[in-house]
């Protein structure tokens, strides 16, 4: 499974579906249209609200060894679809944990230029 459900903030019902193959948001809505997300895919039920119960708990789903990708104190994560393509070689755009909420209301409300303007270019 190559996505995680990212939490956008504690106690709001709001979350993002990152796919780690393309480095983006592939879905944003509440816990319920996330999980419904998820079946459309290759999650079972089960696996679904689990993935929503981790997010709830840590920020993200990510629970793999040693992955904390999204977790309330994780380092910022990359963007790259979704991105701007002004980046400058060896630099990438990284969403940082503190700007998940604005990021995913954006994103849910279709502003893809507020999303984007909430990215910060970093050098790799």
């Amino acid at each position: 499974m190559a996505r995680i459900v990212f939490k956008a903030t504690p106690g709001l019902d709001l979350y993002l579906v990152w796919s780690t193959v393309v480095d983006s948001a592939v879905g944003v809505g509440t816990g319920a249209e996330v999980v419904e997300f998820l079946l459309e895919g290759d999650y079972s039920r089960r696996e679904a609200l689990a993935a929503v119960q981790r997010a709830d708990l840590n920020g993200s789903s990510a629970h793999d060894a040693g992955m904390r990708l999204g977790w309330w104190d994780s380092d910022p994560i990359r963007v790259m679809e979704a991105a701007p393509r002004d980046a400058p070689p060896e630099h990438f755009y990284y969403l940082p944990r503190a700007r998940m909420l604005g990021y995913a209301h954006a994103l849910h409300v279709g502003d893809d230029k507020a999303a984007q303007a909430l990215l910060v270019l970093q050098r790799e």
